[in-house]
């Protein structure tokens, strides 16, 4: 009688087993809250598009030639001189100075 409940014992144990599963499990937790916000964020800045191509200082505009009594613009590379009374622009400077230096 004893082996028989051992072998029934044994037997319903048998029906209710499972194969056990091995995990491993490693957690390593931080608590770390995230900064409040004091204040907004300030907006973008715009962006400045400089259309003007002249990079040079303010201060050398125009040279001034005494010899030939004309102003040679730096940004422009033109010359500016006087002929009968009007202001004249041009690359170069009149036919009796051309080969001025």
């Amino acid at each position: 009688m004893k082996r028989s409940v051992i072998l029934s014992a044994i037997f319903f144990g048998s029906l209710f087993y499972l194969p056990a599963k091995a995990q491993v499990s490693i957690h390593f937790g931080f608590n770390i809250p995230a900064r409040p916000v004091y204040a907004p964020a300030p907006p973008p800045q715009p962006v400045i598009v400089d259309d003007d191509d002249d990079y040079y200082d303010n201060d050398d505009d125009y040279y001034y030639l005494p010899e030939v009594e004309a102003y040679y613009s730096v940004p422009r590379h033109c010359y500016y001189y006087q002929n009968d009374g009007r202001w004249v622009s041009s690359a170069y400077l009149p036919g009796a100075y051309r080969n001025y230096d």
